[in-house]
């Protein structure tokens, strides 16, 4: 069996946007967790949709977006639309 090998954040341009808002790797994003560092995210760049949500956690948790429980996409979900909510109030 090979080892784990931690996850890494790829995508550049979310890799850009982490680091202007002072996430500079896995061990920040997971200080933060993903709920925060999105909110952060979005207040610096409104177009950040659900699926940068779902990325965040699935590098917190060492799995792909595709892979994450059930329970887990539900309850991002509920975040995303309870912080898309507030937006359109504002």
């Amino acid at each position: 069996m090979f080892p784990v090998k931690p996850p890494q954040i790829s995508d550049q341009s979310i890799k850009e946007k982490l680091n202007q808002i002072g996430i500079h790797s896995l061990e920040d994003l997971q200080f933060h967790g993903s709920k925060r560092a999105f909110a952060m995210l979005r207040i610096f760049d409104g177009n950040c949709g659900i699926d940068v949500l779902f990325f965040l956690e699935s590098l917190i948790r060492n799995t792909t977006p595709a892979l994450l429980d059930e329970e887990v996409i539900t309850d991002l979900k509920t975040f995303y639309n309870s912080i898309s909510y507030f937006k359109q109030v504002q």
